[in-house]
């Protein structure tokens, strides 16, 4: 039977091996490690849960709670690179009277463990009557749809946008969005890693960002997207 629960310290061990597992033997796929989890638990976040199945650990999900508005300032805290360290995690302060939530990473070995995590931190985003939900994804195949546009690096951003904006409107039903460049090769297929990132949710693209560690398969570009909450249970 599937529990989530909320995250104790003994449990970061078992989630390093977890990110290994999942995410170790895929090229161009950072995954965290023990520092980096411990780094999520001093946050103090109580958006910090474990997936288990009979007492063993198979995933875990973690955001952050923040303040955000669509101010310059704000919006400049995500799309800065210089905010951006490891695995697209901006330094942001935990607010947890925040109206926002930031970074919803969600790492699981099995798709029901990841479904029982998405539905366990909306149900208390919906309680908390949180506004948004902000992240950053990976573009796992942007690297091989540029090489297929057969356009040069110097005009990656551009394209990247246009990739990410297809990508969601393909996973979410969304509009256009303003993306007039027509010239591109058409997206037939949404990005899988923004894919897995934009789940449940109808995401927008706020900018393209350069990430770090750099990752060759999304020619070291990140996507960074925003959801307005829905306060419905639906």
């Amino acid at each position: 039977m599937l529990e989530v629960r909320q995250v104790g310290m003994n449990d970061l061990s078992r989630l390093a091996e977890v990110e290994e597992l999942r995410w170790g033997r895929i090229a161009g796929a950072p995954s965290m490690t023990y520092d980096d989890l411990l780094t999520w638990y001093e946050t103090g976040s109580p958006h910090f849960y474990v997936a288990t199945e009979e007492s063993t650990i198979i995933g875990y999900s973690y955001a952050v709670p923040i303040q955000f508005d669509f101010s310059e300032e704000s919006i400049a805290r995500f799309v800065s690179s210089s905010t951006l360290i490891s695995h697209g995690i901006a330094e942001v302060e935990c607010d947890t009277k925040g109206n926002a939530v930031y970074s919803m990473s969600v790492t699981s070995l099995k798709p029901q463990a990841a479904e029982a995590l998405h539905r366990y931190a909306k149900e208390r985003y919906i309680k908390q009557r949180l506004e948004y939900i902000i992240g950053v994804s990976r573009l796992g195949l942007f690297n091989r749809y540029r090489k297929s546009a057969d356009l040069p690096v110097a005009n990656k951003k551009s394209l990247a946008r246009w990739y990410a904006l297809e990508s969601l409107r393909l996973i979410n039903g969304t509009s256009d969005q303003g993306n007039n460049h027509s010239t591109y090769p058409p997206v037939r297929r949404p990005d899988p890693v923004l894919r897995y990132n934009a789940h449940g949710l109808p995401f927008n693209l706020l900018e393209i960002v350069d990430m770090m560690p750099e990752d060759s398969n999304s020619d070291g570009l990140g996507a960074v997207i925003i959801s307005r909450y829905p306060h419905t249970l639906q």
